[in-house]
């Protein structure tokens, strides 16, 4: 068990310290862009991440989660899930792409035509990285995927917020994404030592798809559970509307993502590598469920209490009644 809790350890130290470095900065970026970007603009962005959640949960069918469960890895089961991302990617993408027009049409929207579009196309580009940081995943260097995500998060907000005050409006923030994403891309395949290769295998593809598929499916539900509230606010009422009940709900779920985030990307490989041993693996996973329901409950119910005068703060909302601005983080 202390190798276990050495290993948490020091993965939860990099994505502790990529939060805290990241998080006072982002609250500070969240304020201006609240200035700059109005509650319309922030809902036609809300708009398009439900569409895009849900093909970001079935776009490897789970299939990178079953390469981590995996004790020995082959090169050839390496290579089968990198070649199925770029394929189900190039689908899915394309699918999106050529929906684009209907999905506009269904919220009335037709900004959405471009902004799905080009999201599409990056969802396509960025695949071709998804297996380098699996593969970090699995191999518990923590290390490396936090400093590349601290650089590009870095480089990204004063993107944003420049764009934003010359009037680039949600250009601003795709356009942030497009250069933060492509660059973490750029980055990972120049120094990860993995390089792909064409080798596909279907015995590798079948037996990763009987166990990704059951979480990909899990994983939908729980997607569509998280976006039916923005589907349905989007569809009835205003984007305007949309974009106020997005805001509030990124705020409230700052503790939760903040604790699950950090604690997911470590604790599954560490629980993939005593699989074998049940007694272990479950005296573990009961830990884990202890440590990070108490931090969340604390963070949460500290969150709810203090709502209303963090959200009224002169600070965050000087004038909190204006019709068109965000007045939150």
């Amino acid at each position: 068990m202390s190798k276990i809790k050495d290993e948490t350890i020091t993965g939860a130290k990099w994505r502790i310290l990529q939060k805290f470095t990241m998080q006072p900065l982002q609250m500070i970026y969240g304020i201006i862009l609240a200035r700059l970007i109005t509650t319309n603009e922030m809902g036609v962005l809300a708009l398009a991440g439900i569409f895009f959640a849900i093909a970001g949960t079935l776009k490897d069918a789970g299939i990178g989660q079953a390469l981590i469960r995996k004790q020995y890895e082959t090169e050839e089961d390496i290579n089968t899930v990198f070649w199925f991302n770029i394929a189900s990617n190039a689908v899915f993408g394309g699918a999106f792409y050529l929906a684009a027009p209907w999905i506009a049409d269904i919220f009335n929207e037709p900004a959405l035509i471009w902004l799905t579009r080009i999201s599409a196309i990056m969802m396509f580009v960025t695949s071709s990285a998804g297996v380098h940081w699996t593969l970090y995943t699995k191999r518990k260097d923590f290390k490396t995927p936090a400093i590349i995500g601290t650089i590009t998060t870095m480089i990204g907000m004063p993107i944003t917020v420049y764009l934003a005050y010359t009037g680039w409006s949600y250009w601003s923030i795709v356009i942030s994404g497009i250069v933060t994403n492509l660059l973490g891309l750029i980055i990972v395949w120049i120094i990860s030592p993995w390089k792909p290769r064409f080798i596909f295998s279907w015995t590798s593809f079948k037996e990763f798809f009987a166990f990704g598929s059951r979480l990909a499916v899990s994983g939908l539900l729980d997607t569509g559970y998280s976006n039916i509230h923005s589907f349905i606010i989007g569809s009835f009422y205003s984007t305007a509307s949309l974009g106020l009940y997005n805001r509030g709900a990124q705020l409230a779920m700052v503790p939760v993502s903040t604790v699950s985030g950090i604690l997911g990307q470590i604790t599954y490989p560490i629980l993939a590598s005593i699989q074998d041993d049940e007694t272990r693996l479950i005296n573990a996973y009961r830990k884990y469920i202890k440590v990070s329901s108490l931090g969340i409950f604390f963070a949460v119910i500290s969150l709810a209490a203090l709502a209303e005068p963090f959200v009224r703060s002169p600070i965050l909302c000087p004038q909190l009644d204006h019709p068109t601005r965000l007045c939150s983080t």
